[in-house]
């Protein structure tokens, strides 16, 4: 956020590979506009008391704390961190596993002004984006978040792959197809495109949390 952030303390999962990575880049990102990263806590994600890393964060007096970690974590890391008196003037700057309307459930009013990147919302336009999320909260009663998405993008192209493979045993054949896949429109893009790093290429946007409701943040 565009604020007076110049040190930074963090807390992610260690048993999470995208959460390191995540830390690992948010640090390298600050680092290049002289932001301090004050130190980093950790735990196992399905932890349920984080009074210890907190009181530690706490002690460092960072302007914000990244969390990184899926929803059930990230909702009651920064509940507890507002318990234990870490201020509402210390943002805290997640990743897309807050993607998610639990996180809100989980945190309630800690939440305010949290923010986070991601590359895709319920709200994010686009026909299969808008079906997709009707057809969701039609079955499951409830909003998508980022890995429903992910996930029904993955089993739309792992089909048409099989598809055009004819096959669904050989392997390579598969995987071949796979890679050949162009054209498909998805959830997380339309068409869906990947880089010559098999990344996929999506445009970032970052949310924020505000009377409970995750918007845009300009």
């Amino acid at each position: 956020p565009k604020t007076h952030i110049k040190r930074v303390a963090a807390i992610q999962a260690k048993d999470q590979d995208w959460c390191i990575d995540a830390v690992s880049a948010y640090g390298k990102a600050f680092k290049s506009k002289g932001v301090e990263l004050l130190g980093v806590e950790t735990f196992i994600t399905g932890e349920t008391n984080y009074l210890a890393q907190l009181n530690k964060i706490k002690e460092m007096k960072p302007d914000a704390i990244i969390v990184a970690a899926l929803f059930q974590d990230s909702g009651l890391i920064m509940s507890q961190a507002r318990e234990i008196g870490i201020p509402t003037s210390v943002p805290f700057l997640g990743t897309v596993g807050m993607n998610n309307p639990k996180t809100v459930e989980l945190a309630g009013k800690a939440a305010e002004g949290a923010l986070f990147g991601t590359t895709w919302h319920p709200s994010a336009q686009g026909t299969v984006s808008q079906r997709f999320a009707a057809d969701f909260r039609a079955k499951f009663s409830a909003a998508p978040d980022h890995f429903s998405a992910q996930a029904y993008d993955a089993m739309l192209m792992l089909g048409h792959a099989i598809k055009n493979a004819n096959t669904t045993s050989d392997r390579k054949a598969i995987r071949d197809a796979m890679a050949n896949i162009k054209g498909i429109p998805g959830v997380l893009g339309e068409p869906i495109r990947f880089d010559n790093e098999r990344h996929l290429v999506a445009k970032p946007f970052v949310l924020t949390i505000q009377n409970g409701k995750f918007v845009r943040y300009d």
